[in-house]
């Protein structure tokens, strides 16, 4: 088998930085609008479950004090409102957008 060398990369300053706790609460907010959207869930049920969410991600994911900001092209994750989102409109579409349109957010920053 032949050696691949791979090379030249460069470091690109991400538009979109976030701190961790602020991007895991978002990541439990949006779930739980999801769930909410998809089975028809009260106000009252998706806080709950946003509350659930919120102990999980804590117990699993990686505490802030490890990871202290995360950056993105994608401006979601920074925004608060989930209908002004490009990509994760959960309250519209709880998969969110599709791979072409997420393949394009990607390709206009990159600037292809």
């Amino acid at each position: 088998m032949k050696d691949i060398l791979i090379g030249g990369f460069v470091e690109v300053k991400l538009p979109y930085i976030g701190g961790q706790a602020r991007t895991l609460e978002w990541l439990a907010e949006a779930y739980s609008w999801a769930q909410a959207t998809i089975e028809n869930l009260s106000t009252e049920e998706r806080r709950n479950l946003g509350r659930s969410m919120r102990r999980r991600v804590a117990r699993f994911a990686c505490d802030p004090s490890r990871i202290a900001r995360r950056g993105s092209v994608l401006p979601d994750f920074v925004r608060e409102r989930f209908d002004e989102m490009e990509i994760y409109d959960v309250s519209r579409r709880p998969e969110g957008a599709g791979s072409a349109a997420r393949n394009a957010v990607f390709a206009r920053a990159v600037g292809e």
